[in-house]
Order: structure tokens, then sequence, then C-alpha cells
């Protein structure tokens, strides 16, 4: 094998693992900005469902007091100070 052949070789090889590795950094950089982005939406969106259940449940709390309200006045128990 001439030097030339070896040399290119050499060359070749290098070239093979440099391509590689860079290619290992930049899929492994991708999955973890992926993560970070996917978690940062999974908890906003855990934050905004715990927040919309949590206004449902007051409005339904509200509807069934006004509603426990407005039976008591029309039998004529009165309110909840009577």
């Amino acid at each position: 094998m001439s030097f030339r052949n070896k040399l290119l070789a050499v060359f070749s090889i290098t070239i093979a693992l440099v391509v590689a590795l860079v290619a290992g950094i930049v899929s492994y950089s991708a999955r973890r900005s992926f993560e970070r982005t996917d978690q940062a939406r999974t908890t906003a969106l855990e934050s905004q469902f715990r927040r919309d259940f949590d206004r449902r449940r007051h409005d339904a709390a509200e509807q069934e007091y006004q509603g426990i309200l407005q039976r008591q006045q029309r039998i004529g128990t009165g309110g909840p100070e009577g």
C-alpha cells in the first residue's frame, strides 16, 4: 500500500469518525431540547387543566349554593343568616 493510499484511508476514516461524532452530538442535543420543550408543555397543560378544573368546581359549587338559596327563599325559610 502506497503512502498516498494510506493517507487517503486515514483521512477518510477521520472524516467518517468526525461526521459520526457530530451527528451523535446533534442527535443528543436535539433529544434533550425536545424533552425540555415537551416537559414545559406538559407542565403548562397540567397547570391549565388544574385552573380550569378548579374554576369549574367553584362555578358548580356557586350554582349549587345559589340554587339552595333560591329554594329556601321560595319555601320561606330565609337565607343563610336566618
